[in-house]
C-alpha cells in the first residue's frame, strides 16, 4: 500500500532513550500508518573531524527483519508509483523553528551542524 499524506514517519535521534520513550514508540508503531524509529547517535572526534556511530535502536534489529518483509511489498508498490526513487523529506525543528525540509542524506548533517553551532560538544 503506498504511503499517504496521513502516514506518520518519525525518526527520534538521541544519545540514549529512556524506557518511557521506547515503550511509547513500540506501542505507537502497532498502528497502521505509523513508522517511528529511534536512532542512537554517538559522535567521536578523530583529529579535526567528527565521526558518527549511528545505530538503530527501535524497531529492534530482530523485529526489523519481520517488519522489512511486510513493508518490502509496500515499498515495492510505492517505488513503482514514484518511478523508483525515495522522495521522503525530513523536517528538522531547532529551538522551535522549523528548518527547510531536507532529503534523507542531508538531514543528519544538518542536525549535527545545528547542535555544534549551539555549543554541543561532539564528544
Amino acid at each position: 500500500m503506498p504511503s499517504s499524506s496521513t502516514d506518520v514517519r518519525i525518526i527520534l535521534v538521541s544519545a540514549d532513550f529512556g524506557r518511557e520513550i521506547t515503550t511509547a514508540v513500540l506501542w505507537l508503531n502497532r498502528f497502521e500508518g505509523m513508522d517511528i524509529r529511534c536512532v542512537r547517535l554517538v559522535p567521536y572526534r578523530l583529529d579535526n573531524r567528527v565521526l558518527l556511530d549511528i545505530q538503530q535502536v527501535l524497531p529492534l534489529p530482530e523485529a526489523a527483519d519481520y517488519q522489512v518483509q511486510v513493508r518490502r511489498k509496500q515499498n515495492q508498490q510505492e517505488r513503482v508509483s514514484s518511478g523508483g526513487r525515495d522522495h521522503t523529506r525530513y523536517q528538522i525543528v531547532v529551538d522551535g523553528d522549523a528548518l527547510p525540509e531536507q532529503k534523507k542524506r542531508h538531514a543528519v548533517r544538518v542536525m549535527v551542524q545545528q547542535l555544534v553551532e549551539r555549543g554541543v560538544p561532539p564528544a
